[in-house]
């Protein structure tokens, strides 16, 4: 399952907001700290070793409308090469 995941811990002075949040699988979340309700203990992703891949930004929803178009034209590829006699 994947949560979300503050880059900076909101204890720590970090915000809800998209250039600070990201998904994590729940075990990745919660090794920052020692558990979910121990807000104040939570730590930087520096001081655990982790790395982000890429820089948390807003989405862009142009990118999820082409997505979505793909994903149509892939469907409709699909039942025209696949037809299904009732």
């Amino acid at each position: 399952h994947l949560t979300l995941d503050h880059v900076i811990p909101r204890s720590k002075g970090g915000t809800h907001t998209w250039d600070n949040v990201v998904t994590a699988c729940e075990k990745c979340n919660s090794s920052k700290g020692e558990s979910p309700s121990d807000r104040l203990r939570q730590r930087l992703l520096h001081e655990i070793g982790m790395v982000l891949r890429t820089k948390p930004k807003a989405p862009m929803h142009p990118a999820l409308a082409q997505l979505s178009e793909g994903i149509a034209f892939a469907e409709q590829f699909w039942k025209e090469q696949h037809p299904v006699d009732l």
